[in-house]
């Protein structure tokens, strides 16, 4: 028959310990989850904080869409808000964020346009450096 081993008080010191206090002390440990609750609760404080602000066309941002001939509407920034909000609760840092035809490359913990580019064009596009994607419903 296996031992079971647990590290318990003692500072290193070692003795076989029954299943009873191994099944005590993992329950003690989940239920005191405190860093997994710590940070759930800090990264919806984070989210919080984010939510709602304006979004910023960086100076890349605003020659590429003049460019390119698109033309940014306010119901485009405020999809572009909804879906920073979205994003910055799923932790997202660098996202692209496709609206219709247009995709912009956004900054979400600065709520900012990196770039942009039209996806309708017979030119293909490679977007590097994103962790996320969200495509926001024609409104």
């Amino acid at each position: 028959m296996t031992e079971n081993w647990l590290r318990i008080g003692n500072h290193g010191a070692t003795s076989p310990t029954p299943p009873a206090q191994i099944r005590n002390k993992v329950e003690e440990i989940n239920a005191g989850n405190t860093f997994a609750r710590t940070l759930q609760k800090t990264q919806q404080q984070n989210a919080k904080a984010t939510v709602g602000q304006s979004i910023t066309l960086s100076a890349h941002a605003s020659e590429r869409l003049r460019s390119r001939g698109v033309v940014v509407t306010e119901q485009t920034m405020r999809d572009l808000s909804h879906a920073a909000d979205t994003l910055a609760q799923k932790n997202a840092k660098e996202s692209l964020v496709v609206v219709g035809t247009v995709g912009f490359v956004l900054s979400v913990p600065n709520r900012t346009v990196v770039t942009a580019m039209r996806l309708d064009t017979a030119e293909p596009s490679v977007i590097t450096n994103i962790d996320s994607a969200i495509v926001m419903a024609k409104s």
